[in-house]
């Protein structure tokens, strides 16, 4: 069955309850726990109205990763909004990505537990568009940046690996085991580093 739709399109109560749901329902139970009838449980709505709106199981789990995407990539443009300089921009992308982890951790371990899930393969195309919608304004900032001469020369997905790789990778050991990475450490250390790996004299 096909997945439904952006959720910047959905938006309606029932939908972003279901999502809600979907998300608590992963948290608590992982993959093994994630089915239709325990989203169904969870967000009080009806199979029928489920399949009606999703699809499936798996246009449930694709509309829920959509949505914590692009609420991550928001807050990170939120976080750089404000800034004046390249460098100030890289630490505030780094920041703001620990912080959206630490603060919502369900919605982070959700993105990063489905970098390989099933749904992924399915609904690709409509996903890695909604994700270049929602990584945009990013792209547009950073690549003034690196037009401006600030930042090394890169493609947009090399500069996203440059920019979010280290904090990402931080952020997935920190959701697999809080004890295996200190977050306040990985604030002090991160973002003065991941500018200097992305600076244009590094």
């Amino acid at each position: 069955m096909r997945y439904r739709g952006a959720v910047s399109e959905q938006g309606d109560e029932t939908k972003q309850r279901v999502m809600d749901a979907a998300i608590a329902v992963f948290s608590k139970g992982g993959w093994a726990g994630f089915t239709i009838h325990a989203v169904a449980k969870k967000s009080r709505v009806s199979l029928g109205s489920l399949y009606h709106h999703f699809g499936s199981i798996d246009g449930i789990a694709a509309a829920a990763w959509s949505r914590s995407l692009t609420r991550l990539l928001e807050a990170l443009a939120k976080a750089c909004a404000n800034k004046r300089s390249a460098r100030a921009s890289v630490e505030a992308l780094v920041l703001g990505y620990l912080d959206f982890t630490e603060r919502h951790r369900a919605e982070a371990l959700f993105i990063h537990a489905s970098s390989w899930a099933s749904f992924m393969p399915e609904h690709a195309e409509r996903l890695g568009g909604e994700k270049r919608r929602a990584f945009m304004p990013l792209l547009v900032r950073f690549g003034g940046y690196v037009e401006a001469g600030e930042l090394v020369s890169a493609s947009p997905a090399m500069l996203e690996m440059l920019l979010i790789g280290p904090a990402a990778e931080t952020a997935r050991r920190w959701l697999s085991d809080e004890r295996a990475v200190d977050l306040a450490e990985a604030r002090r250390c991160l973002p003065a580093a991941t500018w200097r790996a992305v600076r244009l004299d590094s």
